[in-house]
């Protein structure tokens, strides 16, 4: 199931997910990029800026709880994302204080222990198995998506399709996720002819209006698509026998929606710069729905590089 309203504020810099399958011993928060750049793997990166936004971040996370028992035990385990299918358990049996676990995704079933990945266009994905008490976070770039990342998370953490939610966060939307031909195969060698609905044609030279196109588009010799990624991670968990009633996505672009790093954007896939402003408009949305949304219609300046958070975990 998409939804498209207004995620819940909890303070500055996280949202609450628009999850009403999640049970009240579960708990999960998205950040945006007023918390700061959260990744510490990005070419000349301020580590100390990096450590004061996770640090901050926690501090929002503890003032977002209103009781004791949903309190955040050990400090956020981050991963080394590195766009494959490894998912661990958290807290490790012999943790490496110091240590960066090489994975996209992470498990718990103990109680104020944060499950956590870190985006900028690929997909977070959030897993709640309600009847067995755990939870997950996935890290899923179109590579991870099709090499299995989401049923190697389900196996590792032994989660019971039956009894699972999921939220599918931010991220690059259909609007403008723009592939070429090789990566369309792979795609379909992956979900067949289901796949069709979720590709579209798109002409290799795109109008002026246009809202986003990748450079190589322009090569008259290629067809190219855009693809709708959370569609397809929806797919995978009706694959695996999650209830279509029991998947949530966020419905936001992290290109379109300025809130949000978004990789493509800050590389400059935009054509340019002042493009941004017509995003919402040329997907149709008029001035009273950003209004309502709270927005301005002064938009922000291109972000700058950074990772924003998805988060989950249990009370007690």
């Amino acid at each position: 199931m998409s939804s498209h309203s207004e995620q819940r504020r909890s303070g500055q810099d996280l949202l609450i997910p628009d999850w009403p399958e999640l049970p009240e011993w579960a708990q999960a928060r998205f950040s945006t990029s007023r918390a700061g750049n959260l990744a510490a793997h990005l070419p000349q990166c301020d580590l100390s800026a990096v450590e004061a936004a996770r640090a901050r971040l926690t501090l929002a996370l503890q003032e977002s709880l209103a009781t004791s028992s949903t309190a955040i035990t050990t400090p956020v385990k981050w991963l080394q994302q590195v766009h494959g299918i490894e998912c661990i358990e958290l807290p490790a049996s012999e943790p490496n204080v110091g240590s960066v676990p090489v994975a996209d995704a992470s498990f718990t079933q103990r109680a104020g222990v944060v499950c956590a990945v870190l985006t900028a266009d690929c997909l977070p994905i959030l897993l709640c198995d309600v009847v067995n008490r755990r939870v997950a976070a996935v890290h899923a770039g179109w590579r991870g998506l099709l090499d299995g990342v989401i049923e190697a998370s389900v196996v590792a953490a032994a989660l019971q399709s039956a009894h699972l939610t999921a939220w599918i966060g931010p991220a690059i939307g259909a609007c403008c996720f723009e592939i070429g031909p090789e990566v369309v195969e792979q795609i379909r060698a992956v979900f067949g002819a289901k796949a069709e609905p979720y590709l579209r044609p798109v002409a290799a030279e795109q109008p002026q209006d246009a809202p986003f196109s990748a450079r190589s588009s322009r090569d008259s010799a290629v067809i190219r698509y855009r693809a709708d990624l959370p569609a397809l991670a929806r797919l995978k968990l009706q694959r695996l026998g999650v209830s279509v009633a029991s998947v949530r996505t966020s419905g936001l672009c992290s290109v379109c929606d300025q809130r949000f790093y978004s990789h493509r954007r800050a590389m400059g896939d935009l054509r340019t710069a002042g493009e941004t402003r017509d995003l919402r408009t040329a997907r149709g949305e008029t001035r009273d729905l950003r209004a309502a949304r709270g927005e301005t219609e002064k938009q922000q300046p291109l972000a700058e590089h950074g990772r924003f958070a998805s988060l989950i975990w249990m009370q007690s």
